[in-house]
């Protein structure tokens, strides 16, 4: 470089980064300014002007030519006219990259855009937030930085089966930016209705009261779902996304959706207040923002005004959201506080008893409100999980039994809420075996719940495991585009392709799901299952040895070994599966007795099953590995005798 040029960058005229922040906290920042740099982007700073230069004429000239405009809030940042004037820059040319250093909100003008929290960031880690700021500078620079140097390895969070059985969403990790990128990448086009609803931010001292916030936001999305006037992004991707700290501009552009909102609960004694944003994700300019502070006990009437007041905003009749609509509605503050914590137990649970502590809270609300009917489908939901992953087969038929009974009774009290058909419907499929009544429900669910990514995806299996093919892809398509990031449903995407025949689909749904969540219970048996109908068969070994699930881990085995002509292995493995899971892995072993042609054996595990209403048989009608059982005449009995038609 010349020495003109090097002049020239010193001025702020190369710079492509304006780093704006006060005085006081120049240690931090020349430390988070060094990191920018190492990225490969030129900053100005106060710090690069040599003697001589006019500071006021320099700093004009890299503000106006920076790409992105970096500002550090602080408690004394906040008070400087001089970042104020910087910050109001970056946000009138839409290249405002906001930071926090010590957890201070953002003055008023500049509370619309999301902050990455660099509060707890110490000079050298590479946490998520600093690959935040570093990917979203790269981003303004139409760049994209290499994610194996710049953003960390996650941390695996270990799930059960219990907590993505019936929510069908309750848990997702994004565990990898590469493939959340490359599954975003593939959206269709942005719908002029579009709309994610992010998770609140608890913003009060008590950590405890962080339930909250979230219970607000996915009621609010719930509610919004439920305009037929609107397409809203589901929970898991919303959750996904609000992690990696984007502003409201690039988590529009990620999700594919016109519009973002975003808000914050605090709660002080008595008193909750609720601020919400709701912000055009094009321009990143504020359509609409409210804030009401009132008592706890009008926590319902905040809920309500929320919904209006978006759904107004964009124009959209609200009649289904907020009155009509007979939703058996919680009437009682008490019960509505007790129901958002029991979910927020239940979507993180990973035992019995945290099944049953979730459990506890939907029966208090519904002893405060006899009448709140999503209490009552969240306690049949939580009661289906418990029973079927007892171990006691009598404790587990009583679950089921009450499961179904609360069901009948959500339906009952909000026969125009979608989450009672679609719960009701899950428990005649899966709880109950009555196959072809739970169609009804299922469709009823539809009609009430087309916005929902979760009504959409049970249906979705319902329909795959009933031989309606079409149908079932595109429930499943659709659920998946109003949740991208959820892994349950791109491996619920596997079953409908599975089912169906075909097999490197459903192997590649799986592994997406996988890319999503590494520790996703199911997936890597059915790349397995799939590479057997493939005659794969050592792949088929190989993936199943990764499964977590030994329900389904060694049925597997025994069918690939023994196809693959290893007796021993194939005798070991299900000799594994008979002692580890005994009966309640029945109708696994009639798929490994078909596939080893011992067909009387096939049978008699399958009427045992019928007995001891094993959920496996709703996969009776569809499943390829009892293909050799097709043409006897009580495998076709046992199929009508179950109400597959």
């Amino acid at each position: 470089m010349s020495e003109t040029d090097e002049n020239d960058h010193q001025n702020g005229r190369f710079t492509t980064v304006f780093f704006s922040y006060s005085r006081v906290d120049q240690s931090k920042a020349i430390s988070i300014i060094r990191e920018i740099e190492n990225a490969g982007f030129s900053v100005w700073w106060d710090g690069v002007l040599k003697g001589g230069v006019k500071y006021v004429e320099s700093t004009g000239e890299a503000l106006e030519s920076a790409k992105a405009v970096v500002v550090m809030w602080s408690k004394d940042s906040i008070k400087s006219n001089w970042v104020l004037d910087e910050a109001m820059n970056g946000r009138e040319r839409a290249c405002l990259v906001p930071i926090s250093l010590d957890g201070s909100v953002p003055p008023l003008g500049f509370r619309q855009f999301q902050v990455i929290d660099l509060s707890g960031w110490k000079e050298g880690q590479k946490t998520p937030a600093l690959s935040n700021l570093l990917s979203t500078v790269a981003e303004l620079h139409d760049q994209q930085l290499d994610p194996a140097q710049h953003l960390p390895i996650p941390v695996e969070r270990k799930l059960s089966r219990r907590t993505l059985l019936l929510t069908a969403g309750a848990v997702t990790v994004l565990g990898g930016a590469i493939t959340a990128t490359t599954i975003l990448s593939n959206r269709s086009s942005i719908a002029k209705n579009s709309i994610a609803v992010l998770p609140f931010e608890n913003d009060s001292r008590d950590a405890e009261q962080s339930y909250l916030p979230s219970g607000i936001s996915a009621e609010l999305r719930n509610s919004l779902a439920r305009n037929p006037g609107l397409r809203v992004v589901a929970r898991s991707s919303s959750e996904a996304i609000q992690e990696q700290k984007l502003d409201a501009r690039r988590a529009s552009r990620e999700l594919g959706v016109y519009f973002i909102v975003e808000g914050s609960v605090r709660v002080v004694g008595p008193v909750v207040r609720v601020s919400s944003f709701l912000i055009d994700g094009r321009s990143g300019e504020v359509r609409w923002s409210e804030t009401y502070q009132q008592s706890l006990d009008d926590l319902l009437d905040i809920q309500a005004k929320l919904t209006s007041a978006i759904s107004s905003e964009l124009s959209l009749a609200v009649s289904t959201v907020m009155g009509e609509a007979n939703i058996g509605a919680a009437t009682n503050p008490a019960a509505f506080d007790s129901y958002l914590r029991g979910w927020t137990i239940y979507r993180s649970s990973h035992s019995a008893e945290t099944d049953l502590q979730a459990l506890a809270r939907f029966d208090n609300a519904i002893r405060l409100d006899p009448n709140f009917a999503a209490a009552h489908a969240a306690q049949s939901a939580t009661l289906t999980v418990l029973g079927n992953f007892s171990e006691d087969p009598e404790k587990a038929k009583t679950y089921k039994s009450k499961a179904y009974q609360a069901a009948l009774k959500a339906v009952q009290l909000g026969p125009d809420l979608d989450e009672a058909h679609s719960v009701l419907a899950l428990t005649l499929f899966d709880s109950q075996l009555k196959i072809k009544d739970a169609n009804a429900p299922f469709q009823r669910s539809l009609e009430l719940g087309a916005g929902s990514a979760v009504t959409q995806a049970r249906y979705a299996e319902y329909a795959a495991l009933t031989g309606q093919r079409q149908s079932a892809r595109e429930a499943i398509d659709f659920a998946l585009e109003l949740d991208p990031l959820n892994s349950n449903f791109h491996r619920s995407s596997g079953l409908v392709h599975y089912v169906s025949g075909e097999f490197e689909k459903a192997i590649q749904a799986n592994q997406d799901a996988l890319s999503l969540e590494p520790s996703l219970s199911d997936s890597h048996a059915w790349i397995g299952f799939a590479h057997i109908q493939m005659e794969n068969y050592d792949a088929a070994i190989k993936a199943s040895l990764k499964e977590p699930a030994a329900f389904l881990k060694y049925p597997c085995l025994a069918v690939a070994h023994h196809l693959a002509g290893r007796t021993i292995e194939a005798k070991s493995a299900m000799d594994t599966l008979m002692e580890e899971q005994g009966s309640t892995a029945l109708y696994q072993q009639a798929q490994v007795y078909a596939q080893w042609n011992e067909l009387d054996a096939a049978m008699n595990a399958l009427n045992e099953a019928r007995t001891a209403v094993d959920a496996g048989l709703t996969y009776l009608y569809t499943d390829p590995l009892l293909q050799p059982l097709h043409d006897r005449e009580d495998y076709k009995a046992l199929q009508r005798a179950l109400g597959f038609n």
